[in-house]
């Protein structure tokens, strides 16, 4: 019971009412590229409920996210390349809160889901379906945009839209964030870390307006993934493999990054459901092992980044 105090019930019917097409259409076709398209229309809901963004700014929020995914999917081959785009995508992310310091939630929900996309995409691809997938995924996409353009007809918020105070200390956190995922980019690359997007974000996401606000953040992934990673170890052990039990943890883990009004069960919850995900294709052991090493990585660059440049203003 205590553990319904902390959902987020608003954001959570937001989300699954954005993943009915996307779901729907995942049964029906069992395409392997929709399962990806949950992370983009999840992302365009939470900065819709955070920020009461209008339908015409979430439209273009859709088309950053779709810009910032090309660009690192086209780069991802180029490793300098694909270095120096992360990094300025990332400094993105804290540039845009000069114009409110809320459109940080714009900025990470469109580095997320470039990131993480843009990686998967092109693990296992050959030059010569580069563009073909590129393209069909394009066009899935616009099945998230129009699921979300029926949310906002559904949905209206009578609030305006709330980007915050203008951030004035923005320029320590651009240079932490800047230094510190093109730190983790290139150790992920240099480690031939397969999962790259996971200590790119874990690089990115401690990066907040202090040093001690780093340290409780990294604190709390730690948590998370000290207790995720093992409990679905030893679940994994007597769980039948199902498609079921997949598509379930699948659309449970992009779930929680909205579904939690606490960062640390809700990064648990996301640690747990991502083992059982890889488990279902027999990669349990791996991926943990990985899941473990980006985030401890990419939290560590974070930390040291922060703390070198923890008196500049």
């Amino acid at each position: 019971m205590i553990l319904l105090n902390y959902i987020n019930y608003r954001g959570l019917l937001l989300a699954l009412a954005a993943l009915v097409p996307v779901v729907f259409y995942y049964l029906k076709t069992a395409d392997i590229l929709a399962s990806y398209l949950g992370l983009i229309s999840v992302s365009l809901v939470i900065v819709k409920d955070k920020l009461h963004l209008t339908l015409k700014h979430s439209i273009y929020h859709y088309l950053a996210t779709i810009v910032a995914f090309s660009l690192l999917y086209f780069a991802y081959s180029e490793k300098v390349l694909f270095v120096i785009i992360t990094a300025l995508i990332a400094l993105f992310t804290i540039l845009i809160t000069q114009r409110g310091g809320k459109l940080r939630t714009l900025g990470n929900y469109i580095f997320i889901p470039a990131v993480y996309i843009g990686c998967e995409l092109r693990m296992h691809i050959t030059e010569g379906d580069l563009i073909p997938q590129y393209m069909h995924f394009l066009e899935l996409t616009l099945i998230c945009l129009l699921s979300h353009i029926a949310v906002h007809l559904l949905f209206k918020d009578k609030l305006n839209e709330d980007f915050g105070l203008p951030e004035v200390n923005w320029f320590r956190p651009s240079l932490i964030i800047l230094i510190s995922v093109t730190l983790a980019t290139s150790s992920a690359l240099l480690l031939h870390l397969e999962h790259l997007q996971w200590a790119i974000w874990s690089s990115a996401s401690v990066i907040l307006a202090s040093f001690d606000q780093t340290k409780i953040k990294v604190e709390h992934r730690i948590t998370g993934l000290i207790i995720g990673v093992p409990l679905a170890l030893a679940l994994i052990q007597i769980l039948p493999k199902s498609e079921v039990i997949y598509i379930i943890s699948l659309i449970s883990a992009v779930l929680t990054l909205i579904a939690f009004k606490n960062y640390t069960l809700a990064f648990t919850i996301r640690c747990f459901l991502v083992v059982i995900v890889a488990g279902m294709g027999n990669f349990a052991i791996q991926a943990s092992e990985e899941r473990i090493e980006s985030v401890l990585l990419g939290g560590a660059i974070g930390v040291i980044c922060s703390y070198i440049f923890k008196g500049q203003r």
